[in-house]
């Protein structure tokens, strides 16, 4: 992480961003912000700085500042700040955790400023963050050498075919997110691993947003993969369905019916017949054209022209790219 001889400021930063903004800013060794210059000014060459991610409440990374507050009036986000941040984007450490144990989480008018994107605070707070961080990164030092990882993982690739399932609702996860949308998947599944990762790590709600009755919230957790946009409300459900009946799949759905919400069932393309059927019985005859099916291959496809996208939209626009996908935060 950051080297502890690297300053004797007595103050620290602390800059919010989503977890994709924070790694342009690692990348380009720059924040910015579209007001806060005030505060930017203030920073000094060597004074330490913490990444946070605001949605999440959660520390990310440290770093220092590399530069003076300087602006850049050919992005939306002019008033900037040099700096290296090392960041743990993987596992990052709570707020809730250490809150006990910092001073400006007390300070309720702080807290309210931890999403717009700059928060001065003090060398002792950083301090615990700093700790914590690099406590956390210990603990997840790997305990046996590359070969005997790499072993295991080839021996479980090859002991172990991917359920195609779990592989579904994995990559509509990755495509939610690709897409600029908060994903969740049903608890139900949370522990489900695809290429040695848990679909928890993947999605980015822990919790499904309180956006209806507590009724509809009971059938809404167990719907398999669900898209929020910012203001955490539903914007299309998924149910996969591999090997159950599609009806109990847009049963589920079609408890969400009074809401403005997309329906899609996702399926090997040889039940298309037995959705077209099912779609066309009461209760869902109704409300039919609100139900979509995707093949397993299509998603596939779908994935893999989104990643194109994204990756040649970054390369053309750099971080313009992400300013235009994703405003959820006005600060970045």
């Amino acid at each position: 992480m950051v080297d502890n001889m690297m300053s004797i400021s007595e103050r620290a930063w602390l800059f919010s961003a989503h977890f994709e903004h924070w790694k342009s800013v690692a990348e380009h060794r720059t924040f910015g912000t579209r007001r806060h210059y005030a505060l930017l000014s203030e920073a000094q060459l060597g004074d330490p700085c913490v990444a946070f991610v605001p949605r999440y409440k959660v520390f990310v990374g440290l770093g220092k500042i590399t530069g003076h507050y300087y602006q850049d009036e050919t992005t939306g986000f002019r008033y900037r700040i040099p700096l290296d941040m090392s960041l743990n984007l993987k596992s990052g450490v709570p707020l809730t955790s250490l809150s006990e144990h910092l001073r400006f989480v007390k300070d309720k008018a702080v807290l309210l400023d931890l999403r717009n994107g700059v928060t001065q605070i003090s060398i002792s707070d950083y301090e615990v963050i700093r700790s914590a961080l690099e406590q956390r990164i210990e603990d997840e030092s790997p305990q046996s050498t590359t070969v005997e990882r790499t072993q295991r993982e080839i021996e479980g690739e090859e002991s172990e075919a991917p359920d195609p399932h779990t592989k579904a609702e994995h990559a509509l996860l990755e495509l939610g997110s690709m897409l600029g949308c908060y994903t969740y998947v049903t608890a139900d599944d949370r522990n489900k691993t695809y290429q040695g990762k848990p679909l928890s790590e993947i999605a980015m709600l822990q919790e499904i947003p309180n956006f209806a009755s507590p009724e509809i919230l009971r059938t809404a957790r167990r719907i398999d993969v669900i898209w929020f946009d910012k203001e955490e409300f539903p914007i299309c459900c998924f149910e996969v369905e591999q090997s159950t009946g599609i009806s109990r799949g847009l049963l589920r759905l079609f408890q969400l019916r009074n809401f403005d919400i997309g329906f899609m069932i996702v399926a090997p393309d040889k039940t298309r017949k037995k959705f077209a059927r099912e779609v066309d019985k009461a209760p869902f005859r109704g409300i039919r054209s609100r139900f979509r099916f995707m093949s397993y291959g299509h998603l596939d496809n779908f994935v893999a022209i989104t990643k194109e996208f994204v990756n040649e939209g970054q390369s053309f626009l750099g971080e313009r790219f992400s300013f235009y996908m994703d405003r959820r935060f006005e600060e970045v």
